[in-house]
């Protein structure tokens, strides 16, 4: 019975570690009262988050975070630069890759005089509306107010880069929202990106030039035969098919026929005379019937170390089933563990490169939706962010899924 009762409390000691390392749990965080200038340590997001392998950000709440900096320390504690009074809010987002948790929006209330001074600053592109075509990238810049923080948000969400200059790379079709705080001045751009069209080339027919019979010029194509207006053969020469051959004549056909009747007459005159006279009694004649005779084939069969040995073609092996190694993968993936990790694993259990890279291989169709994803990702945007950004631009739920799994 007591072995029992404590087999019980260990499964549910268990059953509360698991779910801690894979679920984040959360407290509401207070208002936090600041003053313009510095203000360290104000709170340990340790405190108010429990779970494993945290990462914390932030990004603006419903009131904004216009003149205010925040830094979050490596022991998770909060650091917030006010350069104006008022009030402002902040959203904190904590991460461990399997989960992601967001807090309340935190109420930032700052008493104190302003830092700075109201500033001129110029925009640029001058206008608000701004055009692009897909894969285009255009510099968004704001000038003047030395010393002054400047904060850039992109469809409302904060964007890492403090100078002057934004550069904005137009990966997606559809319509973006860029805004850009510096001092107490601010300018929104609206960004129209519109798909590529590839314009078809249109080249110049190529016009022939054909050969006109009859101009007295020989030209291309022309010969004795199909234009001989334009092409005549010389004096001696008849036109055969085409070309100009010399022309021999009757008189040359009958010279030719005449020598080879006197060459037979004096053949056949000789072999008579030689008869008659016995020379040719003693001659055998058999060598003539052997050179005449047809040369009978012999087919020799070939010897047994000729014959090559019949070829063992192996049957080709038909591909290995990538099924238990998807569900091996992805299955992990879903509970936390990191990609790597089982791609090593994997490799030790016998699959090779090319059968993992086959699995966690990305379908083209969804390569735009990878790029963008990543590539923000690595910029410090929020994931859930991201995921409604994807959502909003038509994506599927399960397409956005099947992109975070693999990349």
């Amino acid at each position: 019975m007591k072995r029992g009762l404590i087999l019980i409390v260990f499964l549910l000691m268990l059953n509360i570690v698991l779910a801690d390392s894979e679920e984040i749990q959360f407290t509401n965080i207070p208002t936090l009262n600041l003053t313009t200038g510095n203000n360290n340590n104000v709170i340990d997001l340790d405190d108010y988050y429990n779970g494993t392998n945290l990462e914390y950000k932030y990004k603006a709440g419903s009131k904004g975070l216009n003149g205010i900096t925040i830094e979050i320390d490596s022991d998770n504690r909060v650091d917030i630069t006010a350069n104006n009074p008022g009030e402002f809010s902040v959203i904190f987002i904590a991460d461990n890759d399997t989960d992601d948790k967001e807090s309340n929006d935190v109420k930032l209330t700052v008493e104190g005089e302003a830092l700075f001074q109201s500033v001129d600053v110029d925009f640029f592109p001058v206008s608000t509306s701004v055009t692009m075509k897909k894969g285009e990238k255009k510099t968004f810049a704001v000038s003047g107010g030395d010393n002054v923080s400047v904060e850039w948000y992109l469809d409302d969400l904060r964007l890492p880069e403090t100078s002057g200059t934004f550069e904005y790379d137009a990966a997606i079709p559809g319509t973006k929202v860029l805004k850009v705080f510096i001092g107490d001045k601010s300018n929104t751009w609206t960004i129209i990106i519109e798909e590529t069209v590839v314009e078809p080339v249109i080249t110049e027919p190529v016009v022939v030039q054909t050969s006109v019979c009859g101009n007295s010029k020989k030209e291309s194509g022309e010969n004795c035969g199909n234009c001989p207006e334009d092409v005549k053969c010389a004096s001696g020469s008849v036109c055969k098919n085409g070309a100009c051959i010399k022309d021999e004549g009757i008189g040359g056909m009958i010279l030719w026929a005449s020598l080879l009747g006197i060459m037979v007459i004096i053949l056949v005159v000789g072999v008579i005379f030689a008869k008659r006279k016995g020379y040719l009694d003693s001659l055998n004649f058999d060598f003539l019937t052997k050179l005449f005779k047809k040369k009978e084939r012999i087919e020799e069969k070939p010897s047994e170390e000729e014959i090559s040995k019949e070829e063992i073609i192996e049957e080709k092996k038909p591909g290995k089933d990538l099924s238990q190694l998807k569900n091996y993968i992805f299955g992990n993936l879903k509970k936390g563990y990191k990609k790597r990790s089982l791609i090593n694993a994997a490799l030790q259990q016998g699959w090779n490169k090319e059968e993992i890279d086959e699995v966690l291989k990305i379908d083209e169709r969804l390569m735009p939706l990878a790029n963008y994803i990543d590539e923000n990702l690595k910029k410090g945007y929020n994931k859930q962010d991201l995921i409604k950004a994807v959502l909003q631009q038509g994506w599927k739920q399960e397409e956005i899924n099947e992109v975070l799994l693999k990349i």
